[in-house]
C-alpha cells in the first residue's frame, strides 16, 4: 500500500509541477506581447505627434526632434530584447506543458506506475532542456549585430 501512496504522491507533485510551469509560462507570454504591442503603438504614436507637431508648428525643433527619436529607440528595444520572438517561445512552451498535463490528467489510467510517472519527468525535461537551447541561440540578449563584420 505504501507503494502506491508514494506513486500518487509523485503524481500529485508533477500534476502541482506542470499546473505551476503551465501557469507562469502563460503569463510571461502575455507579458511579453502586450510589451511588444505598447511598444509598437508608442513608436507609431510618437511618429505621428512629432509628424504632426513639426509639420504644424505647433512644437519647436527641439521638441519635435526629440519626439522623433523615440520611434528609433523602440524599434532598437524591440529589435534587441525581441519581445515578440519571447512571447511566442512562452506560448510553445506553455502549449508543449500543458500537452504533457493533459496526457497525466486525462490520458494516463488512474493507476499509474512509477515509469509512467518518469516518463514523463523525462519528457518535460528534455522540453526544457530543447527550448532554453533555442531561447540562448536566438532569444537570448545578443550585442553581435552590433559588431563591425
Amino acid at each position: 500500500m505504501a507503494y502506491s501512496d508514494e506513486i500518487k504522491a509523485r503524481r500529485a507533485e508533477l500534476v502541482t509541477t506542470l499546473s505551476s510551469d503551465c501557469e507562469f509560462e502563460k503569463k510571461r507570454a502575455v507579458i511579453d506581447y502586450w510589451i511588444a504591442i505598447i511598444s509598437m503603438i508608442v513608436a507609431l504614436a510618437s511618429s505621428f505627434v512629432a509628424g504632426l507637431g513639426g509639420l504644424s508648428g505647433r512644437l519647436g525643433a527641439g521638441t519635435t526632434g526629440a519626439i522623433a527619436l523615440i520611434p528609433g529607440a523602440m524599434a532598437l528595444l524591440a529589435a534587441t530584447l525581441k519581445f515578440e520572438g519571447k512571447s511566442n517561445w512562452h506560448y510553445r512552451k506553455f502549449y508543449a506543458l500543458r500537452a504533457l498535463d493533459d496526457r497525466l490528467k486525462f490520458e494516463m489510467p488512474v493507476d499509474v506506475t512509477a515509469e509512467t510517472i518518469a516518463v514523463l519527468s523525462k519528457e518535460r525535461r528534455d522540453l526544457i532542456a530543447s527550448l532554453n537551447k533555442e531561447w540562448e541561440t536566438s532569444l537570448s540578449l545578443n550585442w553581435n549585430q552590433f559588431q563591425q563584420r
